[in-house]
């Protein structure tokens, strides 16, 4: 009995990270190419110019792409800092996300408010995943000093989606004779997002290595 549970452990814990990891790769290569599909076919009806592309479109394609890069990138982080074994919500959270990025990528050429809205509940949605993958991590003995060694990293990964959301639904009900402006503060907090996460990053690598120690 023993030795059947050990197995079964074993097995879960290998398969955690290879699932996880190939899921949210596949999702984020599909978004990825239909993002090139778009631009390229929106190109095609500008008259086969890149040129002609409005530098909004543009600061829209550069955010999605990050989103796309951020998505992966915290998924990479989560699967190799934490373990769980993954329920029905570690499926249904990763799928949400990317629903919520198709939306963002089929608004970039549309209603900018639209893009806006789109981006808010991305950030909603992300949210909830940090909220799920915090608590499941809890649950193991094995995760709580990697917790404890993100510090404050972990409340600014659930807080600073909800005051993106925030700043987007604003921006939505705004005059969008700014909409340039109003999409380079967005993509400019993404590139602080990204700069948070390699600092938290590199605490776990200095865990990591305090432990080999």
């Amino acid at each position: 009995m023993e030795d059947a549970r050990e197995k079964l452990q074993s097995r879960l814990n290998e398969s955690f990270t290879s699932i996880y990891l190939t899921l949210i790769s596949i999702l984020q290569s599909i978004l990825l190419g239909l993002l090139a599909t778009l631009v390229m076919n929106q190109i095609n009806s500008e008259g086969n110019s890149i040129a002609n592309l409005t530098l909004e479109g543009w600061l829209k394609i550069i955010s999605s792409v990050l989103v796309i890069i951020i998505t992966w990138n915290e998924y990479r982080m989560a699967v190799q800092q934490f373990h769980w074994y993954p329920r029905i919500a570690d499926t249904l959270i990763p799928f949400s996300i990317s629903i919520s990025e198709f939306l963002l990528i089929n608004s970039i050429f549309g209603s900018s408010n639209l893009w806006f809205y789109s981006f808010a509940v991305l950030c909603i949605t992300t949210t909830f995943g940090y909220l799920n993958m915090y608590y499941r991590a809890r649950q193991f003995k094995s995760n709580i000093k990697i917790i404890k060694a993100i510090g404050k990293g972990k409340y600014i990964d659930i807080v600073f989606p909800i005051i993106l959301s925030a700043i987007a639904i604003s921006f939505a009900s705004l005059n969008q004779d700014y909409e340039a402006s109003m999409i380079s503060i967005l993509l400019c907090l993404l590139l602080l997002f990204i700069i948070h996460s390699e600092i938290q990053w590199l605490k776990i690598i200095k865990f990591a290595g305090q432990d080999e120690e």
